[in-house]
């Protein structure tokens, strides 16, 4: 199975430079041979991922958290099932409205994806209404973050 982008983040993540934002980073990562878009099937992140996958005919399959069967817990649950049966080579990229601790379904889709070594890009709107989106593959590790208008500014994110 080929790789694929997965989609997640805040329900908060609304509005057009929260739309322009996510258009421009998705763009970035399907450029490295996704199949398809998974998303959770909730508003903000999720559904704008949807969309912009529908706009480019690109295949999505959302993946809703049965909150009648599992009550609290639905959320997780589909997370951790969505992120395990991600192939090698996916790529999670999550938008986030504040700290990322602060959206514990984000953050626990993010904890999960890095667990099984899936490539995380992490978009975060800050109080100050910037946006910083930081990539994983620095030489040494380090995540940093970079102003969001030029998400592959360094060498280091291609």
């Amino acid at each position: 199975m080929e790789p694929v982008l997965i989609v997640c983040g805040s329900r908060k993540w609304t509005g057009n430079p929260a739309r322009w934002i996510l258009t421009n980073e998705l763009d970035s990562q399907w450029k490295r041979g996704m199949s398809a878009v998974w998303e959770g099937g909730a508003q903000g992140a999720d559904l704008m991922g949807q969309q912009w996958a529908d706009l480019r005919g690109i295949p999505t399959r959302p993946w809703p958290a049965d909150w009648y069967r599992y009550g609290k817990s639905a959320g997780f649950k589909r997370s951790a099932e969505m992120i395990a049966a991600a192939p090698a080579g996916s790529v999670v990229v999550a938008f986030v409205v504040g700290p990322l601790e602060e959206s514990r379904g984000t953050a626990y889709t993010v904890s999960q994806a890095r667990k099984r070594g899936l490539r995380v890009v992490l978009v975060e709107e800050k109080p100050d209404a910037a946006y910083s989106v930081s990539h994983p593959a620095h030489a040494d590790g380090e995540h940093r973050p970079h102003p969001a208008e030029s998400p592959s500014a360094c060498a280091g994110c291609e």
